[in-house]
């Protein structure tokens, strides 16, 4: 096709991925994630739909994991 028309196709990352969880999960909205990666609100609910649920729930679990290797770090080498 030598003339698309129509909006380009909206490319998902892994990057864009970690970025719209930490976002949601510093508390920003929908609305102003979506500027970030340069899409629509509805697009970036289309693609990053559990990043935007669940962004500070998987925060603090990855927060925990790192407290938890840590500590058993701390307990193995004092």
């Amino acid at each position: 096709m030598k003339n698309p028309r129509g909006r380009k196709a909206y490319a998902k990352s892994k990057a864009n991925q970690k970025l719209v969880v930490d976002l949601r999960a510093g508390g920003m909205t929908h609305g102003a994630i979506a500027t970030v990666p340069g899409c629509e609100e509805k697009t970036l609910r289309k693609y990053y739909s559990r990043g935007l649920h669940e962004g500070a729930i998987l925060v603090q679990a990855e927060a925990i994991r790192v407290m938890m290797r840590r500590m058993r770090t701390a307990l193995y080498v004092g």
